[in-house]
């Protein structure tokens, strides 16, 4: 696998090596059961298309986040959740 110098780089040659590796196999014949969320994963990552646009999405929420332009989970339910999560905008 070969190593790059961004993010996106990384993600691209993780998912090219990964696919090499895995074409054409069977799982079951390896004793494996891929679980649904991977199964889910690995045709999200397949769709360039989508996955360049959930990054974008992703980093306008960021943004936003950063900006103060979204309501946190618990200013919206009054209830603190564990985690930081943002929900609607301002």
């Amino acid at each position: 696998m070969k190593k790059g110098k961004t993010l996106d780089e990384v993600t691209r040659n993780s998912r090219e090596a990964v696919g090499l590796h895995l074409k054409g196999k069977d799982l079951a014949e390896m004793g494996m059961r891929e679980p649904e969320s991977v199964s889910a994963t690995r045709e999200v990552l397949s769709d360039r298309q989508l996955t360049t646009r959930l990054r974008e999405l992703a980093k306008r929420i960021d943004g936003d986040v950063q900006a103060g332009k979204l309501h946190s989970m618990e200013e919206v339910f009054g209830e603190h959740s564990g985690r930081s999560r943002y929900l609607l905008l301002k």
